[in-house]
Order: structure tokens, then sequence, then C-alpha cells
């Protein structure tokens, strides 16, 4: 039987009155109408997914810790100010740890599932609410800018040994490992229902937002000025090509969200992977299933090494 897909679930009223206001926007102006998609492409709705209460559960009995992240240094239009990234923390700080990144308009609530048994494999787990989610700050966020936020939690929290990212997170940890590949040391990655395709995010935002064709090309007007090239440059397949890292890719067949070809197009690409196909978990429930949370697991403990204990040096006596 299919897993619940409380992931997936959407705000009808909400979309409803966007549409309304952005086709009287372009009625009056096509560019300001561009304008007001392109900055709804870029600002997560917050509290966006249901969270269950076993997952409010899982957050409570964590230890948070607040973590300054720099503006981005990877888009062409960074962001100003530094903003707080909340995170947090469970576990032993002397076992090897494997952080947890969501996807877009979600929580760390969302990979709740996965702390427990992570715990019990003998792991210390360390999740973030990435910029513009959660209990983060920021309000605009991209690609560039959750790559910054995993980098800036692995150096003041790491060492890291895994991460495990669902859906926008696994796409921005690839592209961090393909534009600053020194920036954080990790022993494996894993990518639950990542797209590769940076223009399906787009066209996946534009079809929330019931942009019309004119609009969606105002909208790639605006992502070449920020971003210096088109949203289809830029292909997450690509930039795995020449990753050596020890990979997971696991995709289901009726991801409604992002096509089951997204997977199967980046672990194609990707020498060092392993590839799982799903069916019937949708894009949410493949965060929720316990075979393949046991699945990740296994993977992580091939792949992860306990860290040394620290050495205490020795006085001389006189």
């Amino acid at each position: 039987m299919a897993q619940s897909t409380r992931h997936t679930v959407r705000r009808p009223t909400l979309e409803k009155w966007v549409r309304r206001g952005l086709r009287g926007f372009e009625t009056l102006s096509p560019r300001l109408a561009g304008w007001v998609a392109f900055k709804a492409f870029l600002t997560p709705l917050r509290d966006y997914f249901p969270i269950s209460d076993e997952e409010k559960a899982v957050l409570k009995s964590a230890r948070t810790e607040i973590v300054l992240c720099q503006r981005s240094r990877f888009s062409q239009r960074p962001f100003g100010k530094p903003y707080r990234l909340q995170t947090y923390v469970w576990g032993n700080d002397t076992d090897p740890t494997v952080l947890l990144l969501h996807g877009w308009m979600a929580s760390s609530s969302h990979m709740g599932s996965f702390v427990a048994p992570l715990l019990k494999a003998g792991f210390r787990v360390v999740a973030l609410d990435a910029p513009g989610h959660g209990r983060s700050g920021g309000i605009n966020t991209d690609i560039p800018a959750f790559a910054q936020a995993l980098s800036a939690v692995v150096h003041q929290l790491g060492p890291v040994d895994g991460v495990i990212a669902h859906s926008f997170g696994g796409s921005s940890a690839v592209y961090l490992l393909k534009e600053a590949p020194h920036s954080i040391a990790i022993n494996n990655l894993v990518l639950l229902a990542a797209p590769s395709q940076i223009s399906l995010m787009m066209d996946i935002i534009c079809k929330g937002l019931g942009a019309s064709p004119r609009l969606r090309q105002e909208m790639e007007q605006r992502f070449i000025q920020r971003y210096g090239n088109p949203s289809d440059h830029y292909v997450v397949a690509d930039m795995v090509v020449d990753n050596s890292l020890p990979g997971l890719v696991i995709h289901d067949h009726d991801d409604p969200l992002v096509p089951f070809s997204e997977g199967e197009s980046i672990a194609r690409s990707w020498a060092n992977c392993q590839f799982i196909a799903t069916n019937g978990l949708g894009h949410g429930g493949i965060l929720r299933d316990p075979a393949i949370i046991n699945q990740v697991i296994e993977f992580q403990l091939a792949h992860c090494t306990p860290h040394p204990p620290a050495q205490v040096p020795v006085q001389s006596q006189d």
C-alpha cells in the first residue's frame, strides 16, 4: 500500500488568489508581472506543508543551535547581511555525524523519520532549516543560498560524514560539491527525489503560479540577469559526472512533482552511485518509508567511520 504523501499537500485557496493576482499584473504590465513572479519563485512559504505531531516531537528532543551564515558567495547577486540558521543536533559529538537537509518549502521536521534510526545505528544527527525556511532567517532564497547554508553548518557543527538531502536540498548539496568541492569534507551523499534540471524547478513553480508562457519568458530573463546563464544551463546530472564521492540516489516512479527520469538521469551520470527505484511513495512518502530509511542507514554504515577519540596531552610530572 502506498504511504501517505503529506509532503505534497497544497493550499488551493492561497494558490487561487496568487494566480488571480498575477493575471491582473500581467494585464497591466508583463514586465512587472515577471518581476513579481520571479520574486515568488525565490520566496518559499513557511509552514506550507503539514507537520505531524511525531515530527514536532522529534524537533523538541533536539539540542538547538544558531549558526550565523554569511551571504552567498556563489550567486552573482548575493544576499546582503548575514542571517541566522536554525539547527538541531541529536546524539554524542564523538559519534560519526549525518546531516539532514530538507527540500523547498519544507523544514527539518520533514526529515524527522531518519533521526531515531540513525541514533540507534550509532550516529550523531544534525539538521538545519535552510534560509527562508522553518525557523531560519531570510526571505528570498535559492540553490546558492542553500549551498552556502550547508557549508556554514558543516564548518561550525562538523565534521560531517554523510549528507541525506531531499528534493531541492539534494540539488543544492550537489551544487555545493561542484562549485566549491573543498568547502566541505564528507564521505557520502544520499539524494532523495532530487531534481536534475534547474529549469524544471522553475517550471514547477510556474505551474503552481498559473504563469502563462509569456510570463515564464519574463521570469527566465530575470533568472539570466541574476545568475548569468539561462535556467537550462544548470543541470545536476552534469554536476556529478566528475564526482567520485559514494552516492545513493532514490526516486519514486510515482513522484508527482519531480519526474522519475530526473533521478535516473543523475544516477546515470554519477559513476560511483547506487540507484534505488521505488513505487507508490510519491515525493514526500519516500522520507517516511521504513524500508527506504533502513537502506539509507545501511549505506551510511558502509561509508562512515567512527571519529578518533580526542587526544588528551600528557602532562609531565616534575
